[in-house]
């Protein structure tokens, strides 16, 4: 009986990994800031990533690839170890029928993100609550996953 709700939980827990919509790249660039912040930041990239590409966006069953799109994140200012201010870089792209071209989607400049960050800092997805890093975040992906659904 164990042996079954572990495989049952297994199995539950695959489908859902696989569900997430966005295969994301999120790269970084934090020249503009002091050395001791950029060490701050040294696994911002990676954490943001990680969001991208395992939150479930919408509640409907995704099929299909997932959509391709980037952050490129480019860091302004910094007024303390903990706020920050960025300009951000957001692109999609959806394949080409019958080819392994990829055609531009969506290009936006956000000029101005502003947002507190701690290294380490868990990331989570709460609609009820707004968050100035997975708020803005959570807003890009369904602007991706809406152009992307609209295409089609």
């Amino acid at each position: 009986m164990k042996k079954n709700i572990v495989l049952f939980i297994s199995v539950l827990f695959s489908i859902s990994i696989s569900a997430q919509e966005l295969n994301c790249k999120v790269t970084v660039n934090f020249e503009k800031l002091p050395i001791n912040n950029r060490e701050l930041l040294s696994n911002f990239a990676s954490e943001i990533e990680t969001y991208m590409n395992k939150t479930q966006f919408t509640n409907e069953p995704f099929e299909g690839e997932k959509i391709n799109c980037a952050l490129n994140i480019f860091f302004t200012n910094a007024s303390s170890d903990i706020e920050y201010t960025a300009q951000v870089v957001v692109t999609s792209t959806r394949p080409v029928f019958k080819s392994d071209r990829q055609s531009p989607m969506l290009t936006i400049n956000d000029a101005n993100w502003t947002f507190k960050y701690e290294k380490g800092q868990p990331l989570y997805s709460n609609q009820s609550i707004y968050d100035p890093i997975t708020s803005f975040l959570d807003f890009y992906a369904n602007i991706i996953i809406g152009f992307d659904y609209e295409t089609w």
